[in-house]
């Protein structure tokens, strides 16, 4: 680290000080796109441990759902206190303290934070006249995070699925009935009447799992076993890939809401998918058909402008 560049006044640690704010102003219910514009198109974000948002989260899009979930789980009421920056050409690296609200009571927990900001210049909507200023990063940004708690136990344990967001305990009645027994499956999947698993099949299950991974950003639980599961951006629906034949025409046909429908088109061209249908506008929506690899045809929607 250069002498000449003091660890809190080097560009990227105001960069990343200034994107904390903005990451705070959206977990508190604001606008994404000041978040979106600090990074980079192939973001990738590294969130460790066993809980419902550890994983890997590739490309803007991906991130940004991640950033969304947290915000849904926590009810607006997570926020980061960024406790010390230090910072170089290659890497800044931030200590900060992390904290959500639940049923009156602060739960905190700490991180360290690894960033890696993508070359390019800092201008115009990056840093000017000694302040972070506008929206996004000529030429750079963002490029990728590693998130490293301090005690991993105590992050899966505020990040679990069983953790009721944002209600207060219901008073127990007197005399107590005896605990339930405790349940192994998530209570977002336990919605009476609705859809809430599904098997899919595959010629190669591995290959259509990486598909919707990287398409879609799904969860994708034992990536390389011979039968990977799944769990969608919302966490309320869950699946498995099988070995099956498949048939030429959907029997039943399924459509996926996306943020931006042209985005997801050329995701989906990309990764070996094939676009047979649209996008069509039908009022406000914008509706297409895919093929995926695997050769099943699902739908894609989405509300507003293309």
């Amino acid at each position: 680290m250069s002498d000449s560049h003091p660890a809190d006044s080097h560009p990227h640690a105001r960069l990343i000080r200034d994107f904390h704010e903005r990451q705070n102003r959206f977990y508190a219910g604001g606008d994404q796109e000041p978040v979106r514009a600090m990074l980079t198109p192939e973001v990738i974000w590294h969130v460790p441990g066993h809980n419902v948002i550890a994983g890997e989260y590739r490309g803007r899009d991906e991130v940004l759902r991640y950033f969304v979930r947290r915000r849904e789980l926590a009810n607006a009421t997570f926020r980061i206190d960024v406790r010390g920056v230090l910072a170089d050409d290659r890497r800044t690296v931030i200590l900060a303290g992390g904290e959500v609200e639940r049923g009156g009571e602060i739960l905190t927990w700490g991180t360290v934070g690894i960033f890696r900001v993508a070359d390019g210049g800092i201008a115009g909507g990056g840093i000017a006249g000694g302040g972070i200023a506008g929206g996004g990063i000529a030429g750079g940004g963002i490029a990728e995070c590693w998130v490293v708690p301090y005690d991993q136990d105590v992050f899966d344990e505020i990040w679990s699925s069983s953790m009721a967001w944002g209600t207060s305990p219901s008073p127990s009645p007197s005399p107590s009935p005896p605990p339930a027994p405790p349940s192994h499956v998530d209570a977002r999947l336990k919605r009476i009447g609705g859809i809430s698993y599904l098997h899919m099949p595959a010629r190669n299950a591995r290959e259509a799992a990486a598909f919707y991974r990287d398409v879609f950003g799904w969860n994708i639980n034992n990536p390389d076993s011979d039968r990977p599961s799944f769990d969608d951006g919302t966490g309320q629906l869950s699946g498995a890939w099988m070995t099956r034949a498949i048939s030429e025409e959907p029997g039943l046909l399924l459509y996926i809401y996306v943020e931006r429908i042209d985005e997801t088109i050329e995701r989906i061209r990309a990764r070996g998918g094939e676009i047979i249908k649209g996008p069509d506008r039908e009022g406000e929506l914008w509706i297409a058909r895919f093929r995926d690899p695997a050769g099943n045809v699902l739908g894609l929607w989405h509300e507003g402008a293309r």
